[in-house]
């Protein structure tokens, strides 16, 4: 009898065990979860805090009077259109530096139309704040950009694109078409495709029906209001007496394209 109850307490106690094994399993296995879920989220803040910040659009203020000047002489220049604000954007190797600057308007003589004593023609000159070996490439007025932007550049360079010729910018594809006989180019466009908001597109934004003795001319191609799609500031002249400089924004462009032109100013060598 005695051997029997031995026997029950024995069986009871190895169940009792067994239980209490089972139990505290599951409960570790749990707090395994549960840790490995906060070593996952860990991990996943610190991916987020490791990306680059990227510039919003919406931090670069655009006013309606978007404004291009060159440190130059106009013989026509309306000084009460000019926008208040101006910066001064100088070419680099990367990346198109820019500062803040006023502009200095100066009055001078114009030999084509100024009579003795006359003073018609505006001469454009910026004031930084400090000197500079070399002028800027472009003044631009009635943008604001934040502290920090940066302006990278696909194009610091001078360069043509003949018909049937494209380049790669990023991820976008600006190419040229036209017509070549006996040297004279003809029906000249100019399209530039690639996506936007997920839609890819596909955009004429230059044309023109020929040309004297002049080639539309790309100065320079970047992005100056960080959104990665490109910018172009031009030479859209057709003719060898004047030029055309000419600013296409990329943020400015209407849904279904991927530039506007938002900016020209004219100036006339005779």
């Amino acid at each position: 009898m005695q051997n029997y109850l031995a026997m029950k307490i024995l069986s009871l106690l190895l169940v009792l065990f067994f239980f209490y094994s089972c139990n505290e399993s599951n409960d570790t296995s749990n707090a395994s979860d549960a840790n490995l879920s906060a070593i996952s989220m860990k991990i996943n803040e610190k991916k987020q805090a490791d990306r680059p910040e990227i510039l919003e659009n919406s931090k670069i203020n655009f006013s309606n009077n978007i404004s291009i000047l060159n440190e130059t002489t106009y013989a026509e220049l309306d000084t009460n259109t000019l926008a208040k604000n101006w910066y001064a954007l100088r070419q680099d190797t990367l990346n198109l530096l820019w500062e803040e600057c006023s502009l200095n308007l100066t009055p001078e003589y114009n030999p084509m139309i100024d009579n003795k004593g006359e003073k018609t023609a505006i001469n454009v000159n910026c004031d930084c704040g400090e000197d500079h070996e070399t002028g800027p490439m472009l003044l631009i007025g009635g943008i604001k950009f934040p502290k920090g932007h940066r302006i990278p550049s696909f194009i610091n360079k001078q360069k043509i694109l003949y018909p049937g010729e494209s380049m790669l910018l990023g991820d976008y594809l600006i190419a040229a078409s036209g017509n070549t006989k006996n040297g004279q180019i003809s029906k000249y466009k100019l399209t530039i495709a690639g996506k936007k908001n997920g839609k890819t597109i596909k955009q004429t934004f230059l044309e023109q029906e020929g040309f004297d003795d002049n080639m539309i001319t790309f100065y320079w191609a970047g992005d100056i209001d960080g959104d990665k799609i490109p910018d172009f500031y031009m030479d859209t002249s057709h003719k060898y007496s004047f030029s055309k400089m000419s600013l296409f924004l990329s943020s400015q462009a209407s849904k279904n394209e991927l530039i506007k032109l938002v900016a020209q100013k004219t100036k006339y060598a005779c």
